[in-house]
């Protein structure tokens, strides 16, 4: 008996079996799949169960800690490390990064990634394979399609990724308070908006502006304008400002940074006589500094426009010019080659065999054989034939033979 306490009491007999848990979960520190990449921030479920084991947690809480314990149990900040059982498998970061949300593959990829968090859990608190009827109506156990796509409708909303936490629960309660006191601000707020503008779109800018204590100064390096601007839109001076085009945008874009209803406070501009002047166009030069001039842009949309033809142009004439070589090189070919036994062209055979004495001559050769220069007796003496062979035993009218 004091040996099983010492055991139970080692903080190595958690290490122990939070390594069987990890593997009947999965759990892996890298993503798998093609590129398995490290996941920087999965040691805090495996500590979590490590520490599961040491505290000897009821099993029914430990169960609950892992598939919902965010939403069960959301004052105690670990719950939300202990659903790192959720998303411990695998993670095929290609199909879940790289393609878009508006395609088929990416939703494919979604359902598989559901089907492993479904399976897993199934397989590990009830030893049951689930998989299988998804396609079917499982054959062995009592599942059904209609039941296992249930059961995937759960975790619908669910994604892997990193989440914050705070491991200190003071901590986690002062941020929770707060995170909901500016929830509730943001709301009052929405609901505040069309409904306590009045009188004039400078009135209620000039409001807002001293309920939130922001300084005039502030808002127009926010708006990137002028302060005298800001000011003259709040006193609802129109005649300082440079036109109706400009006054409503910058009254649009002063009531967004405030948070309130662009429209409402669009509605609350002067009209008729008293709203602000048209701008006046007209048909003039202006000026911007060297900065502002587009030219890069421009060069390189003249660039593509004329680099394309040109490229086109080039891809045709090489391809020409390529043909051209092909068929000089054939015809080449062509007149450099003669069948086996066809009789050689005039200009092959030299002169002295081409036409013989008129008398005395040898007969001419027979087809397909060439004639090979006879040598002159009276010369003197003579050298072998070029080609010795049978031809040079035949007999040479009035003389030896050769």
């Amino acid at each position: 008996e004091r040996v099983v306490d010492r055991l139970l009491a080692s903080p190595h007999y958690g290490e122990r079996w939070a390594r069987h848990w990890m593997d009947v979960v999965h759990y892996a520190e890298t993503h798998g799949h093609d590129q398995d990449r490290p996941r920087e921030h999965a040691w805090p479920y495996r500590d979590y169960l490590i520490r599961a084991f040491n505290d000897d947690r009821p099993y029914a809480r430990f169960v609950a800690e892992q598939v919902a314990g965010d939403v069960l149990f959301p004052d105690d900040p670990q719950t939300i490390v202990a659903t790192g059982f959720i998303a411990a498998g695998p993670w095929d970061e290609s199909s879940q990064r790289d393609i878009r949300d508006d395609t088929i593959d990416k939703t494919i990829a979604q359902i598989l990634d559901r089907d492993d968090m479904v399976t897993t859990t199934l397989a590990t608190f009830t030893s049951t394979t689930i998989h299988c009827a998804r396609c079917h109506n499982h054959k062995f156990d009592p599942i059904t399609q209609a039941e296992y796509y249930g059961l995937q409708a759960v975790f619908a909303g669910v994604d892997r990724a990193n989440r914050p936490y705070d491991a200190d629960r003071t901590v986690h309660e002062r941020r929770r308070s707060l995170l909901q006191r500016k929830e509730e601000l943001a709301a009052g707020r929405e609901k505040a908006g069309p409904a306590t503008l009045s009188g004039s779109a400078g009135a209620a800018l000039r409001a807002a502006r001293e309920a939130a204590g922001l300084p005039l100064d502030a808002i127009a390096q926010q708006l990137k304008l002028a302060p005298r601007q800001v000011r003259a839109l709040e006193d609802d001076d129109y005649q300082h400002l440079p036109g109706r085009t400009f006054v409503r945008g910058f009254a649009r874009n002063y009531a967004r940074f405030l948070h309130l209803d662009p429209d409402a406070v669009l509605a609350l501009l002067p009209a008729g006589e008293a709203a602000p002047a048209l701008e006046r166009p007209t048909l003039a030069p202006t000026r911007r500094p060297m900065g502002e001039l587009p030219i890069e842009g421009v060069a390189k949309r003249s660039a593509i426009r004329w680099l394309i033809p040109l490229l086109l142009l080039s891809i045709v004439a090489a391809a020409g010019y390529y043909e051209y070589t092909r068929q000089q090189a054939a015809l080449r070919g062509h007149a450099g080659t003669r069948p086996t036994g066809a009789p050689p062209p005039a200009s092959s055979v030299a002169p002295d065999a081409r036409s013989a004495p008129a008398s005395g001559a040898a007969s001419a050769p027979s087809s397909g054989t060439r004639s090979t220069p006879l040598p002159n007796p009276l010369a003197g003496p003579q050298s072998a034939p070029a080609v010795p062979g049978p031809e040079s035993a035949r007999m040479i009218p009035g003389g030896a033979p050769a």
